[in-house]
Formats: C-alpha cells, structure tokens, sequence
C-alpha cells in the first residue's frame, strides 16, 4: 500500500469564483482544473515498538479545508491532530499563467502498541464543501530492526538544489549480504513519500537499457515494483547482492523537496497451515534504512528573463528538418523541429512561429507533438506566401540554464527553400482561404458566342440522360470500391474506435498507456489526431460542437482524463486497472450513443 497518496476533489465553488473573475475580466491567477490536491504520508513505513512515527496531511489549492477526526486502528494511538500550517506564494512554472499556491499542512503522532504490520485506513477531510478520502496507509511495527551491518540502502539526488521546473533524478541502491542467499525469499521496499510528493510531479522512468536484468519486489507492502539488478558488489569487506530504483522528478513550486528515511525489510517467508487454511508468514526479517534527502528548489529569477520565455530549463540541442524544399507558392512544408539533452524536455512551451515577426512570409496551420524524457518533437505546417521568399528563419527557443543561472537561447539554422510563383495567380492571401485565383478556368473563354444561342436538347435526348443515371452511379461506385474511398479509412478508423480502445486497455501497462489510449478513442471519434485532446476543455467543447452527450458522461470522462493524468505526470497512485478498463468503455458507449 503506498504510504502517500494522492486524491483530487472538484471545487465546485472554486470553479464558479474563477468563471465570475473571468468574466469580470480578472484572472489573476490559474488554478488549474480548480482541483484541490490532498496528500497523507507517514514519515516512516517502518519504526520500532516504543518510538513514534509522524502522520502528515497536506491539502493544496482548496478554498476551505479541514482535517476530521482520525480513525480508530488497534494496536496504535493515533493524534491528535496539530494546528495547521499554511503557506502561500505564486509561481509561474514552464512560461504559464501565475498560479498561486494555497498549501496547509496538519501532522499527528502515531505511537504504535504492539508489534504488526499494520493498515490505517483512508483518511477524510473536508475540502470545499465535500468529502476527500485518501487511501490507506502501511505501518510496520518491529521490536528488533536488526539488520544494519547485513544490509545496505542509499538515495542519493543528481542534484541537492535546483530551479522551479529542473527536473532531478532519484538513485536507489540496495541489496543484502550474498551470506544470506539461501535465507531470503522476499524483500519490501518502504518507501514513505512514493506515490506523491507535495511540490512536485514524477516524470517517467527513463528506459532501461535492452538485456538489464530486473525482479519484482513489494513495494510499500502490498504493492510491487520492478528493479534492476546490479552485479555483485563488495561492500564492508563482503560480496553484496544490489539493487537499483530510479526515478525523476520535477519541481512545481521553490522551497524544500522533503525525502524522509526509507526502510528496505529483507525476510524469509514460509508458507503453513493446510489446504484450507495456508497462510505466510516471515520466519525472520532484517531492516535497513536510508538517511533522508532535501531538494532546495529556489525560484526562476526576474532578471534577464525573455518575454517570450516558455519554461525551457536545461542545457539542450536543436536540429531542424524540412520537406519539401521546392515548392509552390502556398504549398505546405513540414518544418520539423528536435530538441534534445538534459532538462525539462516534456513541459516547456514550444516556440510559436505565427508570432514571430521573421515568419511574416510564411502561413503557419499549425502543429503535431511528441514528447518523451529525452527528446521534444515538434512538426510545423507552413506555407510561403509568395516566390520571394527564399529561407525559413531560425526558430528560437528561450531557455534557463541551471549551470550559468541566466538566460540563453537556443536557435535552429536558417533553411535555404526554393519558391515558384504561380502564373496569373496573386499568392497567398492572409485569409483563411488560402489562394485568390485571378481565373480558375484558364482554358476556358468566358464570351458568349456570337452565333446565338446553345441549341437547346431534344425531348429524347432528355430521357436518355435520364435512363442512364442508374447506370452511371452503379460504374462509379465500383470505381470508389475498386479505387477506395478517401475517407473510408478515417470512418473505418471512427467505426472500429470503441473495439481498438478495448484492446489497448487490455494491453496497457501504465497509466500513460491506458490515457494515450483514451485519448487515441477520441481523436478517432472526432477525426483528430489525439494530441489534440490533450488539456482540452471537455464541456466547452461538446457545447461548441452541439453533441447531445449527457452532461453525466462528461463529468465522468473528465474525471477520467484527470485521474489517469495524474497518475501519469503528477506521481499520483495508478487507478485499478480493471476500474480503469470498465469506466472508459461505459463512457466510451455512451459518447457513441449520444452522437460522437
């Protein structure tokens, strides 16, 4: 069970305050979804009897919040609650709107009475006129945490201080004794601020190198997780066996990044009873902790900072691609730029080339996105107004460099292109449009003929026509079945949507897969590709577009994207699978039904 979990209440107030502001004209600030973020984390998984361990609540972004009384557990005394603390302060993360962080923290002391494994069930708090409920909490109590000279458990930062928006990596390395080989059949890894940590978002895991070997261990009791094995290691004079856990992270306001004192348990475990009753139990257990860890995440600085500064933090690379390069005034080219390196590759604003003034020769369409941890992609549609253009600018990307602690920029090179002017046409207006044609007919003479009138067709002439209609629609729809239909493939994609989301539902492996899936649904629904469906408004957007979808489903499918963007970008704890699976397909079938 992870010992720090992550729920997400509507603040249904909050949202009607923020509509009225935006009304009024005065949005100060952005409060995201107007979602508050309540978190609950033990400051160890692991204590030992007679010692106490911390319970810590943190709500964010709520405007009203209260703790409720905490729940009995037998064999710990829970509380009471402490006073609240609170913080706030405005950041302005990855070149976004301010947003202004409302933070207050409550603590309680648990003092365990007996040795167990025990579960603290989910807490509740009251957040903007609702109930919010965590999940459970894991407590192992022991009376011996022997194990020190028999174990080893380090964490250890790529970085001790770093800037809103620099992501940072986590190392976990840890193993036992090869002594006691034939002893352990099981490990534990307590890791008390996994699932979230309050100020910061959890990027994916880099990919392991191909032919790594990895197992699966318990994570936070009753999870479990997959780590890389590492070779044998000497340590203390005596062959080890390790282990390796990496994660990165990124910071979303200044301040402390807290990682309390982690605990791996490596045990025996033994199965008894009988055939109705078998049950396992540890027949000997070692402990070791980690020493805890401080980030000091410190503000972006004012100085120096670009207007058009879009959250880019980093040391990068930029290489740039074009095609066609001969082309036709008005003709489409996909500029084709990647950024790579070291930084904050998955969050920072693109450049937006419509802006610039360099590319006032160009029309820009738009543009397609890929991002993963170690590369940004972005593909632009452009078009040359007219034959004088010769090159495609450079494009710009403003960026802050942890390193120097100033402002930089990176800038793709200019890329030659070569223009023909259409003849007889004027170019490439500023509508939307496209080409204004000075004579579309060009092989046609527009004067009437001298001679009089066209003769007029004969009565037989006319039912012969006729006659052959049903002739002329059965040759050309063989020739569409022969030839294809050019939308017969975005309608079979939209046809087969619903079947395609429930095979990749099956397929998924994490919450990015399970999200890229709905979203995939949607753009097929809608003949879009999905990228467009990300941070879309769903209600604005239905409304704009008159599908008579039920305002029920929407709320679910909202709901939806927000838990699984979450889990995928915001560290928060994966939805159950299965859960996830029969929700997206209910909602799936109602979308169908209303009309998407």
């Amino acid at each position: 069970m992870f010992n720090s979990v992550h729920v997400c209440t509507k603040a249904g107030f909050g949202l009607l305050l923020v509509a009225l502001l935006s009304i009024l004209g005065a949005p100060l600030f952005a409060q995201g979804q107007s979602q508050a973020q309540v978190t609950a984390q033990l400051s160890s998984g692991v204590v030992k009897l007679g010692s106490e361990v911390i319970l810590i609540a943190t709500i964010q972004n709520a405007a009203f919040s209260d703790v409720r009384p905490l729940p009995a557990v037998d064999g710990l005394r829970l509380g009471p609650w402490s006073n609240p603390s609170s913080r706030q302060m405005i950041s302005s993360i990855n070149g976004g709107r301010p947003t202004r962080l409302d933070e207050k923290t409550w603590t309680a002391v648990v003092r365990p009475e007996r040795k167990g494994e025990f579960t603290i069930p989910g807490l509740e708090f009251s957040v903007d006129g609702s109930v919010a409920r965590t999940q459970p909490l894991a407590l192992t109590v022991v009376e011996d945490l022997k194990g020190e000279e028999l174990g080893v458990f380090g964490i250890r930062a790529s970085t001790h201080k770093v800037v809103e928006g620099e992501p940072f990596t986590i190392e976990m390395n840890f193993g036992w004794d090869m002594a006691l080989k034939e002893r352990i059949n099981w490990a534990n890894l307590s890791l008390p601020w996994w699932g979230k940590l309050p100020g910061a978002i959890e990027n994916a895991p880099p990919p392991l190198a191909a032919g790594v070997s990895q197992v699966e261990l318990i994570l936070n009791t009753t999870e479990t997780i997959r780590v890389e094995v590492l070779p044998k290691t000497t340590i203390r004079g005596r062959a080890f066996q390790m282990y390796r856990l990496v994660r990165s992270f990124t910071p979303t306001r200044s301040g402390a990044l807290e990682f309390p004192s982690s605990w791996l348990e490596f045990a025996r475990v033994e199965d008894s009873g009988d055939i109705f009753s078998r049950r396992r139990e540890k027949v000997e257990s070692f402990f070791v902790k980690s020493e805890p860890l401080t980030i000091d995440v410190i503000e972006l600085p004012e100085a120096g900072r670009p207007p058009d500064f879009g959250g880019a933090i980093g040391k990068f690379n930029v290489r740039a691609t074009a095609a066609p390069r001969d082309v036709d005034a008005g003709e489409s080219i996909k500029l084709k730029i990647e950024w790579t390196g070291a930084g904050n590759l998955e969050f920072f604003s693109v450049p937006e080339p419509s802006r610039s003034d360099a590319f006032h020769g160009f029309r820009v369409y738009g543009k397609t996105e890929t991002k993963t941890f170690d590369r940004r992609s972005v593909t632009y549609d452009i078009a040359p107004r007219s034959a004088e253009v010769k090159l495609i600018p450079p494009i710009v990307l403003p960026v802050f460099d942890p390193e120097s602690g100033s402002y930089t920029s990176v800038s793709t090179e200019p890329i030659t292109i070569n223009v023909r002017a259409l003849s007889r046409v004027s170019g490439l207006s500023d509508s939307a449009s496209g080409f204004v044609a000075q004579n579309d007919l060009r092989d046609v003479d527009r004067k009437w003929s001298e001679a009089g009138d066209l003769p007029r067709p004969g009565r037989t002439t006319v039912f012969f026509a006729f006659g052959l209609l049903p002739f002329l629609w059965i040759a050309m729809a063989r020739v569409a079945r022969r030839r294809g239909d050019p939308w017969a493939p975005l309608e079979r994609r939209r046809r087969r949507a619903k079947a395609q989301l429930a095979r990749e539902l099956a397929q998924a492996d994490s919450p990015r897969a399970e999200l890229g899936a709905v979203q995939n649904f949607l753009g097929a629904r809608t003949a879009e590709v999905p990228e467009a469906w990300q941070g879309r408004d769903l209600r604005e957007w239905f409304a704009r577009h008159l599908i008579a979808v039920e305002p029920e489903v929407i709320r679910e499918l909202q709901g939806l994207i927000a838990e699984l963007e979450a889990a995928t970008w915001g560290g928060a704890r994966r939805p159950a699978q299965s859960s996830v699976r029969e929700r997206a397909l209910s909602v799936a079938d109602r979308l169908v039904r209303g009309g998407l």
